[in-house]
């Protein structure tokens, strides 16, 4: 599953790790599991949402899909209310979980199962609770023992030994590549939500700078008037909660990208920003400008 292929090749890359991985969890629990893995899985996804800005479009789809684990099928209102990229990749596993389910593997441990492992080690690796690293250490041990004799246990073996690696705080660029395709897939799924979270207050803000940037040049390009109405929708949920922490001058950049989005005069409004925000803006002024040239 990709994101919507609209988006900017910078933000579809940041986005496809994240939907990817989610997407595939969630629909196989969602299809085969019981509601006790349901409900573990959902308290999983939920510990994993803390790592992202809570007013983030990642944040957003996690808990639609955390409420779908808990038994409330996402409306269509819910779905509307989803940054397109999102939208489509719910509406993709909407579909996914109501066909059939592919035929058992030969894997000696299930897809289902790893993809909870790697979400526990990622939601462990970030945390500062050494409870929870314990534990989960503990868990990727005993599989690894587990799996020592048997047939085929060596294929797992590099995925688990980077899991522990980078559960007591190794760089997963500096870690060895995992070569079978299948745990490959599970091992790069880690690194990216590892690399797709926010680092620190000043490295988020930056973060939240280029989306804005990249998002706002899109929909100028598209002239889409349902994309404007959805992004319109994103961005006040951008400024609302920028308003309640405090933070002015989002608050002002925010509101000049809607009155630009909705044809309003914008022409005052460089000088009354300061950097770094009047960069973002001239960013987006720039597509305005090359849109209509």
């Amino acid at each position: 599953m990709t994101p919507d292929s609209h988006l900017t090749p910078e933000a579809a890359d940041e986005l496809a790790a994240v939907l990817n991985h989610l997407s595939g969890l969630a629909v196989a629990a969602l299809r085969d599991g019981k509601p006790a893995q349901r409900a573990e899985l959902a308290t999983t996804l939920s510990t994993l949402q803390e790592n992202f800005a809570p007013s983030s479009e990642v944040a957003r789809f996690i808990a639609v899909v955390v409420a779908w684990l808990g038994g409330e099928l996402p409306t269509r209102s819910v779905q509307r209310g989803l940054a397109p990229p999102f939208r489509k990749a719910l509406r993709s596993m909407i579909d996914s979980v109501k066909r059939a389910p592919s035929a058992q593997t030969d894997d000696l441990v299930s897809p289902h199962l790893l993809a909870q492992m790697v979400t526990a080690v990622v939601s462990a690796a970030l945390s500062s609770d050494t409870a929870t690293q314990d534990k989960v250490a503990i868990q990727l041990v005993n599989l690894e023992h587990s799996l020592r004799d048997q047939p085929g246990g060596e294929r797992l073996r590099p995925l688990i030994e980077n899991l522990r690696a980078l559960l007591g705080g190794a760089d997963p660029h500096g870690l060895p590549a995992v070569e079978d395709g299948l745990y490959g897939q599970f091992w790069q799924s880690a690194v990216d939500l590892i690399d797709h979270r926010p680092k620190d207050d000043a490295d988020a803000y930056q973060q939240l700078l280029q989306r804005l940037v990249h998002n706002g040049r899109f929909v100028l390009r598209s002239r889409d008037e349902e994309l404007i109405e959805s992004y319109l929708h994103s961005l006040a949920d951008v400024r609302a909660e920028a308003a309640r922490i405090g933070a002015s001058a989002t608050v002002q950049l925010v509101a000049a990208i809607e009155a630009l989005l909705r044809g309003e005069a914008v022409d005052e409004v460089e000088q009354s920003l300061e950097e770094p925000e009047r960069g973002a803006w001239r960013a987006i002024l720039a597509t305005r400008g090359a849109s209509t040239a």
